[in-house]
């Protein structure tokens, strides 16, 4: 058959579907009540739609058309049930007969779940040995249908209220019973030729099993609750119809669309929620009837809505854990990594740096990448800039960590899924884990910004010492000038207290000048501009102590000579003043990219950061370049101060 031809058919099928359920409905209005008709209604324009759209995508498969031949017998036999009840109050023909025929219809629909179970999904059985389902239910339907039309039971569902076929014999209960039992054990084998086909199944094909064994479970259900409490509990009877309302939804959708739904996810939600259903419900029934008993039942009843309200999301967490533990390993694997992930961190057995190889881990991708905007800039969980763009299969998922940060992560674009299953379980590690990031983020900027003054204030003083050199002492150097050259001019003329103040004043020009200059030294010695090799030495020649001096004559970044020169500076002067040192020993060395320090001398030790601000101060310093500074002072024995600074 064509396409074209295929689809023509189909739409003519769907036309008299339409037709015969409209009718069925119609005759309903204003006899009976029409719930009952519409949702039949509605069963069968599920059905022959869902067939339609599979035969409109692929003519020949032999699925959408047992659908679309499934609605066509129904609705006929829908129109006739409510013909036969409208026609009993107005006195039509056959109207009694009609509804005998329509009730005794429902073997057919049987059948036709026997076949799509048998041949879902590729039309075909899983081998020629499974036809004797086929045959067991046409022995069943031989013996169930006479049993059912001469049943006097039959009388119950008919508007007049008896079986005008009903036969007193002893034969017709138990061949209705045996056809029953053929019948049932067709649909369980059926079943079981569904599960069989399911376990030897992979990739697309299990996927699509899936969506048709869930239809399967929920039949499983409401079939054989319907047949026991068909006759107890009357609004049992819509449940067979709601449930093939969503058998063919789920044939379609496998056939169709398998790929677009997640039918791990519909599954766990129906079995949980269900699970939850039954749970609540049961025990909101046991706390009213038990409550009941002491209490007005208005009483009760509130008493047993709050227990329900109290426990239905701890309920809900234990059962969707166990569902999915069953039905979605893969999720609950997944959750289980980053919780697990959460509570070292919590417990303070695992860094928060280990996040992204544990986002890996729980996703299954080695290239997954996490990141961390802040003011516009993406950050790596160690703080360095990061760029997280989507790439080809790749996509970048975002969520709203707080504190104004958006964790962004970078997966394959099949796992969005479950990458948002896993952030949501690992949230408070990522919010850990994101604060972290900000922390460093903020020291950096603070070490930049005390590094940035540092060096502003270095060149301040190098500006002042220039200037105090070139300026005020070259005046001062002048004046001492001129000051004896005026003496020298007197000659002796002058009185003797003319040459005392004379001598006096040169005296206390060189005294200033001898200040200015140790003023200026501090600022920042011009030996600096030789390199730090030589400004050391050269501060090692005004120490009153020995002072040994070991390094190469290699030159770094000026604003880490400046630090490093200072650093000696003040160790040497503590050494001196503090310590009573009788030696020290300057060493520096370019050592893995930083510049090391050390300061060792001999004498009383004993020093503490925490009793002055010298040491504070070569810290505080150490720190601004990104660098560090330890102490090792033990009395009696000496001091040692070791500084890193990054040089490169």
């Amino acid at each position: 058959m064509s396409q074209s031809a295929a689809r023509f058919l189909v739409a003519a099928v769907v036309a008299v579907t339409v037709a015969a359920e409209v009718a069925a409905v119609a005759f309903a209005v204003g006899v009976v009540p029409v719930d009952q008709p519409a949702l039949y209604a509605v069963t069968a324009l599920v059905q022959v739609a869902a067939g339609a759209v599979i035969v409109w995508n692929f003519p020949r498969h032999p699925i959408g058309w047992l659908l679309v031949a499934i609605a066509m017998t129904q609705a006929p036999f829908d129109a006739a049930l409510s013909y036969g009840r409208h026609g009993y109050a107005e006195g039509w023909p056959g109207a009694r007969y009609a509804e005998i025929v329509s009730l005794s219809s429902w073997p057919a629909g049987s059948l036709a779940i026997i076949l799509l179970f048998l041949m879902f999904p590729d039309g075909r059985f899983l081998s020629p040995r499974w036809w004797w389902v086929v045959a067991a239910w046409a022995v069943g339907a031989t013996l169930l249908i006479p049993g059912w039309i001469l049943n006097p039971r039959l009388g119950d569902d008919l508007s007049a209220g008896v079986n005008p076929l009903a036969i007193d014999a002893s034969w017709v209960e138990p061949v209705f019973a045996v056809g029953m039992t053929f019948i049932g054990t067709s649909l369980v084998a059926s079943v079981l030729a569904l599960v069989m086909r399911f376990r030897r199944s992979h990739g697309v094909e299990r996927q699509q099993l899936k969506w048709v064994l869930l239809a399967a479970a929920i039949l499983a259900v409401a079939l054989p609750a319907t047949a026991a409490l068909w006759s107890v509990w009357p609004p049992i009877r819509y449940a067979p119809a709601l449930a093939l309302t969503f058998l063919p939804l789920a044939v379609c959708v496998a056939i169709v669309r398998h790929h677009l739904y997640d039918i791990d996810l519909v599954i766990s939600r129906t079995v949980a929620y269900g699970a939850i259903t039954g749970v609540l419900g049961a025990a909101y029934a046991g706390i009213v009837l038990a409550a009941g008993a002491f209490v007005a039942s208005p009483v009760a009843a509130a008493a047993a809505a709050a227990v329900v309200a109290t426990a239905f999301w701890p309920l809900r967490t234990w059962i969707q854990d166990r569902v999915d533990r069953r039905f979605r390993r893969a999720r609950y694997e997944s959750r289980r990594v980053m919780a697990d992930f959460a509570d070292l961190l919590r417990r303070g057995e695992a860094d928060a740096d280990g996040i992204e190889e544990a986002l890996r881990t729980a996703v299954g991708d080695g290239d997954l990448a996490l990141g961390f905007r802040l003011e516009g800039t993406t950050y790596d969980v160690s703080g360095r800039p990061r760029e997280l763009t989507p790439a080809p299969g790749r996509r970048v998922a975002s969520v709203d960590t707080g504190h104004h940060v958006v964790t962004l992560v970078c997966h394959r674009g099949t796992d969005d899924r479950l990458v948002a299953d896993v952030l949501d379980a690992g949230r408070l590690a990522l919010e850990i884990a994101a604060l972290q990031m900000e922390l460093r983020r903020r020291l950096e900027e603070l070490d930049s910004s005390r590094a940035r003054i540092v060096a502003v204030a270095d060149e301040e003083r190098r500006r002042l010492a220039r200037d105090l050199h070139d300026g005020a002492q070259q005046r001062l150097v002048s004046i001492g000038l001129d000051l004896r050259h005026a003496q020298h001019t007197l000659n002796g003329s002058a009185p003797p207290e003319v040459d005392r103040t004379l001598d006096a004043a040169v005296a206390e020009l060189g005294n200033a000048i001898d200040d200015l200059r140790e003023l200026a030294s501090g600022l920042r010695p011009a030996s600096l501009d030789q390199g730090l090799a030589s400004a050391l030495r050269e501060l090692a020649t005004r120490s009153p102590v020995p002072v040994v001096v070991r390094g190469a004559p290699e030159r770094f970044a000026t604003e880490v000579e400046v630090a490093a020169y200072f650093i000696a500076a003040e160790g040497l002067t503590n050494a001196v003043k503090h310590a009573s040192a009788n030696s020290v020993v300057l060493t520096f060395v370019r050592e893995q990219g930083q510049l090391v320090l050390t300061v060792a001398d001999d004498g009383t030790g004993g020093a503490d950061a925490r009793r002055g601000s010298g040491l504070l101060g070569l810290i505080d310093r150490a720190r601004a370049h990104g660098g560090s500074l330890t102490i090792d002072s033990t009395p009696s024995v000496g001091t040692r101060l070791l500084a890193r600074l990054p040089c490169e």
